[in-house]
């Protein structure tokens, strides 16, 4: 006794279509079927808004995290009313760094 199994499978290709909207362009991957003699468009997923001609993805500004802080402007405007006092001819490296990290530390 032999028990033959058959399987329709129908394979769809799916592009990116444009969906034109007042706020912007936006895309989404898109497959056409044919549904009671009339070809339909079928969302398969959003992609995003497009920016300067290439997707945008959305982002959640709650799964943005910081990675690393680096500081740069402060230190360099502390720096400069150091060498405006006249400080650094008279204090040295070493001690201006100290100095530097308890103001900034304040901030």
């Amino acid at each position: 006794m032999f028990i033959f199994v058959v399987y329709n499978i129908i394979h769809y290709m799916s592009f990116i279509r444009r969906i034109k909207k007042k706020s912007g362009v936006y895309l989404a991957e898109v497959v056409s079927k044919r549904e009671n003699g009339k070809i339909r468009q079928h969302v398969i997923r959003y992609i995003g808004k497009e920016v300067n001609g290439e997707a945008g993805r959305k982002t959640y500004t709650s799964n943005i995290r910081a990675v690393e802080v680096k500081r740069y402007l402060d230190v360099k405007l502390i720096d400069s009313l150091a060498s405006q006092l006249g400080l650094k001819n008279i204090i040295s490296k070493e001690i201006l760094v100290f100095v530097y990290a308890q103001i900034l530390d304040g901030l």
